[in-house]
């Protein structure tokens, strides 16, 4: 029986189809813990608080039936939770360079689009306790509707957990909320860009020369927009280049929130100008 399908809205649409060997359209996490997970409840966390509460967790992506289609979701007849979270050893010494060595195998891995866009890798060994790596495609959502969804897997203290397994209605609410306001929000921002390559999938329409002429003008100028969102022509730079199909994974320890915005306050600029001046300072480096 085949299953329900929805459509997968614009922007989304635009995360699936940048996707490149060479530059995974892939949202890469990592959590460390000073002690172990037990894996089976962490399975059953997964299941309850992410899958059965967000359908698309379950789903995958399905081309259009007919050209300048959008994609669907639909839900996948042969999901397996074991496909999608794992569990591994980190190999000695167990330290945070072994733990990037992981993180980098894994970030040059497409998903399987016969399957769910998503995994958990449960790492033990490290640092006396253990890390869990999380991979979301960034087309299931943007990057802060995924950190409330993986902050609704969690509890205030260790034993809330061990008590309710169900997560707390107020983080689902919150992560639900952000997830349909963030996809409103820029589904909105490019309804306009894509509207003429939706209306072009009227193909009964298109007898009309006319309407047809119309069709081909917005097309052009979706192609226009679309060019400019994604940034088609790049202005030349030392980072200019093709990107190569390995990456590096590298982090530094936790900075106080308090010492980015002294900084702020003394050059007058934002958190986000702090932070990108220093990831392009380390990258120049």
């Amino acid at each position: 029986m085949m299953s329900e399908r929805r459509a997968i809205g614009p922007v989304d649409t635009m995360w699936l189809n940048m996707d490149r060997p060479n530059n995974l359209m892939v949202i890469d996490g990592v959590m460390w813990f000073d002690g172990a997970i037990d894996f089976e409840r962490l399975r059953a966390v997964i299941q309850r608080r992410m899958i059965d509460y967000y359908p698309v967790f379950s789903q995958r992506p399905v081309a259009p039936a007919f050209p300048f289609g959008m994609p669907q979701w639909e839900d996948d007849p042969d999901f397996d939770l074991d496909r999608h979270l794992r569990r591994i050893t980190l190999p000695v010494p167990g330290d945070q360079e072994a733990l990037q060595r992981v993180v980098e195998g894994r970030m040059s891995a497409p998903f399987d689009r016969a399957h769910p866009l998503w995994e958990f890798i449960l790492v033990d060994g490290y640092l006396g306790g253990c890390a869990l790596i999380s991979r979301f495609h960034h087309s299931l959502a943007d990057g802060m509707a995924l950190t409330q969804v993986i902050l609704s897997l969690t509890n205030a203290s260790p034993t809330a957990d061990l008590e309710e397994i169900d997560p707390p209605e107020s983080s689902v609410r919150r992560a639900v909320g952000i997830m349909d306001a963030a996809r409103s929000m820029l589904d909105k921002g490019t309804q306009t860009a894509l509207g003429g390559l939706r209306a072009a999938s009227e193909l009964s329409e298109l007898v009309k020369p006319a309407l047809a002429t119309d069709l081909l003008e917005l097309g052009w100028r979706t192609g226009k927009v679309a060019d400019a969102v994604l940034l088609g022509h790049n202005p030349q730079s030392l980072f200019s280049g093709e990107p190569g199909v390995d990456k590096r994974a590298v982090w530094s320890g936790p900075r106080a929130v308090q010492d980015v915005k002294r900084v702020c306050r003394l050059t007058g600029a934002t958190v986000n100008d702090v932070l990108v001046a220093v990831v392009s300072g380390a990258v120049s480096t």
